[in-house]
């Protein structure tokens, strides 16, 4: 790997080591990675550049900018702190703290937040986990294509993850409206990069075809029915603040009420067995 860096002012003390012709030549067929920093040193006995001030490194569509970044030039991994910013393509991550191998674009960032343009997802965790460059992982986010502070709706989720082919996954996700929860399923898939469906983003109930083995329909599976017995759900919905108890009181007959609970939890009007 070539580092081609650039220090204004650069201190005497600290030199950069200086690569030979041999290793250019064996490097030609890679771009090389550009640093930029008010202050850069070298320490030759590690292998590793420190850096302060308006630093950036970048080749191609790979850009990482921060207060400061030591970055290891044997194994190419950089951590960085302080206005913590890595762009690769469209998407943009941001945090106070990162570690990452610069060429696999693996590792992770804290205090977290990721932007991906693609379908305008706003994804905050305390800790994203970079697993390739456009694959991600969260123990626990919030979601939201709303822009700005304070999104109409917003999703709290567990295991959030990126994947390669553009799809989102999730487990045991809350919709909110403003703060109020106002529907709850054990599992939530979402188009992080693909194309969106017509309609609501999570319309009705059903298997995954994935996380159960009867995956072709679209009752209510074992794992949903325990999420709704021995969790939040209930509270959550009958909570004087929810959405569908406001919508309740707001003078519906006894007919508008059934189907407006029904539709908020599952998703569907009752069947005629149901009513």
């Amino acid at each position: 790997m070539i580092l081609a860096a650039v220090a204004t002012p650069l201190p005497a003390a600290a030199q950069l080591l200086q690569l030979e012709p041999e290793q250019i030549l064996e490097d030609k067929r890679r771009l090389p990675w550009e640093l930029h920093a008010e202050e850069v040193a070298y320490d030759r006995q590690l292998d590793q550049y420190m850096a302060s001030g308006n630093v950036q490194i970048a080749r191609g569509d790979i850009r990482l900018t921060a207060d400061f970044i030591r970055y290891d030039h044997k194994s190419q991994r950089a951590f960085a702190r302080g206005n913590v910013r890595l762009v690769v393509g469209q998407d943009i991550l941001t945090g106070s703290y990162l570690e990452i191998d610069l060429d696999n674009q693996v590792g992770f960032i804290e205090d977290a937040y990721l932007y991906l343009k693609e379908n305008n997802f706003h994804i905050t965790a305390k800790k994203i986990e970079k697993t390739g460059k456009k694959t991600y992982r969260m123990d626990q986010a919030t979601l939201t294509t709303c822009d700005g502070p304070q999104p109409s709706w917003k999703i709290n989720a567990r295991d959030v993850k990126v994947k390669e082919d553009g799809a989102g996954t999730a487990k045991h996700a809350v919709l909110r409206a403003r703060k109020v929860p106002v529907l709850y399923t054990p599992f939530f898939y979402y188009p992080a990069r693909k194309d969106r469906q017509s309609g609501f983003l999570m319309p009705e109930f059903g298997q995954s075809d994935r996380e159960t083995i009867q995956n072709a329909n679209q009752d209510t599976s074992v794992a949903q029915a325990l999420g709704m017995l021995n969790g939040t759900i209930t509270d959550d919905v009958l909570s004087p603040k929810s959405m569908v108890m406001k919508n309740i009181a707001a003078g519906m007959d006894a007919d508008q009420k059934r189907d407006t609970l029904f539709l908020s939890v599952l998703g569907r009007y009752p069947t005629e067995s149901e009513i």
